[in-house]
């Protein structure tokens, strides 16, 4: 501990927290980003003891839906070119009664020249790092070394609405999946896409994955019958032009289900946990939330990890992502893959038993 802490008070603010400290190599000093209310902060140091205010964002930037929270800043490459990148600032923003949502987590792109971020989008522009309701406060890995450059992330799953209250024993909340982050230049501008690590790949079960090609599947039937788990992993492309709806209803029974579907004329994709189990706790968890997806070529793919009470969707290659907690009874373990409206063309569906990390053995060679 040293001595002479705290080394940086401003008492002018309730909130004055979430450090997040990095070196900036062109200017040779550290870097601190915090949270101040309802804006960040940027302060720069050679020591780490003694710091220096440098800027301030945000004033009349992004969302304002509650405090600002849990901030990081880091250089991101930009997929598809020769060292190209960008800086992006992550901003979390608590819970506000009025806001449906609940807390999440906004993002912007920019330019950081160590002492000051510029904001590339007009100030009223918000991009929601993850569309569903659990995905908040995450923070990426400092010095991990990659080729391409890419950030590690990991979220707290879980949303300041309910997290108080989840019917859960021995233990409350968990995290995301880690995933990779980078940019990628789309239709509506640069964004951050987020991958699941390949390291996930080790957790599926030897000899158990299924695997199909370019079938039709009708209203009525279900390709995947016969199937069920606690935990697994989807991996899909499917054509959706002339589909009302498509999609899965997961860790299903008689009575409980959790759904994730497209809607083919609305292009949305969207998660219903309204029967996905337990909700009473909160009278905003039962809900049905959805985000536009843009077909490409007439598909939409999709990526899909099911747990015990959790459900991580990554849409057309990590474009779009929709993490939520369900709290189903362990019986419902029913798998269907459903269409209606029309006949919709699986190109391709995988479907991967996952090993529970916790009994996970490495095997080295």
């Amino acid at each position: 501990m040293y001595e002479n802490n705290p080394v940086l008070v401003n008492e002018e603010y309730t909130d004055f927290r979430d450090p997040k400290v990095f070196w900036y190599e062109q200017k040779q000093h550290w870097v601190m980003v915090l949270a101040a209310g309802d804006r960040v902060q940027f302060y720069a140091s050679y020591d780490l003891k003694t710091w220096t205010f440098a800027s301030e964002f945000g004033m009349q930037e992004g969302s304002h839906e509650g405090v600002w929270e849990c901030p990081d800043l880091i250089e991101l490459p930009i997929e598809g070119t020769e060292g190209e990148s960008k800086w992006v600032l992550i901003l979390s923003i608590g819970d506000h009664p009025d806001y449906t949502e609940g807390s999440r987590t906004q993002y912007f792109i920019g330019e950081f020249d160590g002492t000051s971020f510029k904001n590339e989008n007009n100030s009223d522009s918000i991009l929601w790092l993850d569309h569903g309701r659990d995905n908040y406060a995450g923070v990426t890995w400092s010095d991990v070394q990659r080729p391409d450059r890419a950030k590690l992330f990991i979220g707290w799953m879980s949303n300041w609405k309910y997290a108080n209250l989840t019917p859960t024993q021995e233990w409350r909340s968990a995290m995301t999946l880690p995933r990779e982050l980078r940019l990628r230049h789309t239709p509506s501008g640069i964004q951050i896409v987020q991958l699941p690590i390949p390291a996930l790949q080790l957790l599926r079960e030897q000899g158990k994955s299924l695997h199909w090609e370019d079938i039709n599947i009708r209203p009525g039937g279900n390709l995947l019958a016969g199937l069920n788990g606690e935990r697994y992993e989807l991996i899909c492309e499917i054509e959706v032009d002339h589909v009302e709806e498509v999609g899965f209803n997961l860790r299903s029974s008689d009575t409980e289900k959790t759904v994730v579907g497209y809607r083919g004329a609305e292009k949305r994709l969207f998660v219903n946990r309204c029967e996905s189990g337990e909700s009473g706790f909160h009278n905003q968890f039962a809900c049905r939330h959805d985000v536009q997806l843009e077909p490409i070529e007439g598909r939409i793919r999709l990526h899909l990890f099911i747990d015990h009470s959790s459900v991580e969707i990554f849409a057309n290659d990590g474009e779009l992502v929709i993490t939520d907690q369900i709290f189903p009874d362990p019986s419902s373990v029913g798998l269907e893959l459903y269409t209606c409206g029309g006949e919709a063309t699986i190109h391709r569906l995988d479907f991967h038993p996952l090993q529970s990390i916790y009994s996970y053995e490495p095997v080295f060679g």
